[in-house]
C-alpha cells in the first residue's frame, strides 16, 4: 500500500462515524491506520480467508444437498380406495418407487442452484447463516427467532426443505413416517388374523363332513 492509498483510507475512515472513538478529552478522532489494518501481511490474510470461505462453502452446499434429498421423498398420500384387499395391492405396487423416492440425493449428481438458494434462505431465516459479511450480534439474534415457526407445520413443502436446510429433524415427517408403520404393521396382523380364522372354520368343516359320513354309515349297517 502506497502513501497515496494510505492517506485515501484514513480520509475514507475519518468520514464513517461508526469508526470514531472518544479521546480522554471527549472529542472524536479517528483510530490510527496501523490499528484498523495489517499490512504486510497478505499471505496469512489470504490464509484465513481461503479457510473461512471453504468453511462456508461446505456448510452451504452439505444444506444444498439436504434440500435436495428432501425434495426427493415427499409425504406418502392417504388412499382412496375403499376394500382392504386394493389398499394391499396399491402398497405392493408402489413399494418399490417409494422406496426409490426416499432415497437419498444421489451423490453423482450435481446439486442445482435453487437447492443452493433455498438452503440460503431457510438458514439466513432460521438465524444460523451469517455470511460472509459481518453483521450486528442482535440482527442474527434476531434472525434466530426469526426462525422458530420454520420448524412447525406439515412436512411437506417449504418447511420440510426448511428443515433439511438448518440440518433438524422434521418431527411432523417422522410422526408420519410412523403413522403409517403402525398402520402397516395393523394391517399385516388383522390380514394373519382373517388367515387364521378362514382356516379354523376349514378345519371345522371337515370335522362336520367326518361326523356326518360316520353317522351315515352307521345308518346304513
Amino acid at each position: 500500500m502506497d502513501a497515496k492509498e494510505e492517506e485515501w483510507l484514513h480520509n475514507a475512515l475519518k468520514q464513517r462515524p461508526q469508526f470514531h472513538v472518544l479521546s480522554k478529552e471527549g472529542e472524536t478522532s479517528a483510530p490510527k491506520l496501523h490499528d484498523l489494518v495489517a499490512p504486510n501481511n497478505a499471505q496469512e490474510i489470504t490464509a484465513v480467508v481461503a479457510t473461512l470461505a471453504k468453511c462456508y462453502a461446505q456448510r452451504l452446499v452439505s444444506a444444498a444437498r439436504r434440500v435436495a434429498s428432501s425434495e426427493q421423498c415427499p409425504p406418502k398420500k392417504k388412499s382412496n380406495t375403499n376394500t382392504e384387499k386394493e389398499k394391499n395391492d396399491e402398497r405392493e405396487e408402489k413399494g418399490n418407487d417409494e422406496k426409490e423416492k426416499h432415497g437419498p440425493y444421489p451423490d453423482n449428481e450435481p446439486i442445482l442452484p435453487h437447492h443452493l438458494l433455498t438452503a440460503y434462505n431457510y438458514r439466513v431465516q432460521g438465524g444460523v447463516d451469517p455470511g460472509f459479511f459481518l453483521r450486528p450480534s442482535h440482527e442474527f439474534l434476531m434472525g434466530s427467532k426469526r426462525g422458530v415457526d420454520l420448524h412447525q407445520g406439515s412436512g411437506d413443502g417449504t418447511v420440510g426443505a426448511a428443515a433439511a436446510a438448518l440440518g433438524t429433524s422434521n418431527k411432523y415427517q417422522m410422526r408420519l413416517d410412523a403413522t403409517y408403520a403402525a398402520q402397516d404393521a395393523y394391517d399385516e396382523v388383522m390380514k394373519q388374523k382373517k388367515k387364521r380364522k378362514r382356516k379354523d372354520i376349514g378345519g371345522d368343516d371337515e370335522k362336520k363332513e367326518e361326523k356326518e359320513e360316520i353317522k351315515d354309515n352307521a345308518m346304513v349297517e
